[in-house]
């Protein structure tokens, strides 16, 4: 996908979600305010005293010191947070930053109410950051507008059962998995620790354990979630269950989810790791790749992220390997056809914890460079993967140096 389409989607994305709005009050011309909010007329009144735009000022005057503007600490803070340059380099015109799920009612509320009285203005449109990991610019980063941070929901909690995991999503994976390790339980989630859990989980998202449980997901109990016109609802099988299967992969068009409930399960340690092979492997690979891939049955424990790299003018191959079997399994037959493959440039594989595993990954995409997100779907060819490599590598020949 060119990135010049990126613009129009996320336009459509805004489209949905003041439509979503706009059915919604339609529907309910009684809701009522948030608990203790100042009423619609008093909050732009009062937001014509303050500097700034309508909007912005107006969010000010309801949650004073959570809303933050440019050359701010707190400001830079959220500016920094973000994975890739592209989204570090936009301005919003301010920053929320809730504490709590009111708050995030209120400045929904706020903006859904104000973007009517403005017309749909840009200085009322808003993106939703979770870990602000998805790196095309404006993906939860808004120009000339409001960006609501989730950063400061983190909370953590297992259930007496310990079938249940609740947690904000202010959380990035490498915050929840330590808090799991130390209990000997998991939740399918990121592979990546500084991954955020908002966008993965509802874009569906893929864990070391999707073979067992399928996408992140579909693991989702319930969301606590903040409708377009500020109202909070638990959305699961029996309450709103239409929004529920919407919200699976849906993204943030449904509203802004603040708390997600998922299930958890008991695990321990597990084998897994990295190996970093020449490109001359290349052949092996990918015959082991297509192997493993139309394996019937397919090992539900096994899990592999096969990459191949392009840096300072070479190609090398880099495998992460992970086998969540417990008790732990090394070198199981399954990847046998990948870790005899000689020569390694680099081996780590171990027996380790999920944490310890994601973080690794993580050291492997480093924050603040330009990055765009590609996927394609196609059928299980050996020759359709070597034609792709060939592809990418012919097209990089004229700038390998640059």
């Amino acid at each position: 996908m060119k990135y010049s389409v990126w613009p129009a989607i996320l336009a459509l994305v805004n489209v949905s979600f003041v439509m979503t709005s706009r059915i919604f009050q339609e529907r309910d011309s009684t809701i009522p305010r948030p608990a203790g909010l100042p009423s619609l007329s008093d909050i732009v009144t009062n937001a014509k005293l303050r500097p700034g735009g309508t909007c912005c000022a107006a969010l000010s005057y309801v949650l004073g010191a959570k809303v933050v503007y440019p050359a701010s600490v707190s400001y830079l803070g959220t500016a920094a947070s973000y994975w890739s340059s592209q989204e570090q380099a936009v301005t919003p015109n301010c920053v929320v930053k809730p504490t709590t799920t009111k708050d995030v009612s209120v400045a929904v509320f706020v903006l859904s109410s104000l973007s009517v009285r403005t017309q749909f203005s840009d200085e009322c449109k808003f993106a939703v950051k979770s870990g602000g990991h998805t790196p095309q610019r404006g993906a939860a980063n808004q120009p000339a507008g409001v960006t609501i941070d989730l950063e400061a929901l983190k909370q953590i909690n297992v259930s007496a059962d310990r079938k249940k995991t609740s947690f904000g999503p202010g959380n990035r994976w490498g915050d929840i998995y330590p808090v799991l390790d130390a209990q000997g339980l998991a939740i399918p989630g990121g592979r990546v620790a500084e991954v955020g859990t908002g966008g993965l989980i509802t874009g569906g998202g893929v864990s070391f354990f999707s073979s067992r449980v399928g996408f992140v997901c579909d693991s989702i109990i319930n969301y606590e979630l903040v409708l377009p016109y500020g109202k909070v609802v638990n959305v699961n099988s029996s309450s709103f269950p239409d929004l529920f299967k919407a919200l699976k992969g849906g993204s943030n068009n449904f509203g802004v989810v603040t708390r997600f409930d998922i299930k958890s399960f008991e695990s321990g340690p597990f084998w897994g790791g990295r190996v970093l092979y020449p490109i001359t492997t290349m052949p092996q690979h990918v015959a082991a790749f297509v192997t493993l891939a139309g394996a019937q049955p397919y090992n539900q424990y096994a899990a592999l992220i096969h990459n191949y790299a392009y840096a300072e003018g070479n190609w090398v191959i880099l495998n992460n390997y992970e086998y969540t079997k417990v008790p732990a399994e090394p070198y199981p037959p399954t990847f046998k056809p990948f870790t005899d493959i000689q020569p390694q440039l680099l081996n780590t594989m171990r027996v380790s914890n999920l944490t310890d595993f994601t973080v690794e990954v993580a050291s492997s995409t480093p924050p603040g460079q330009r990055a765009l997100f590609i996927t394609l779907t196609h059928g299980l060819s050996a020759s359709l993967i070597t034609e792709i490599y060939n592809a990418a590598d012919a097209a990089l020949q004229p700038i390998k140096l640059v």
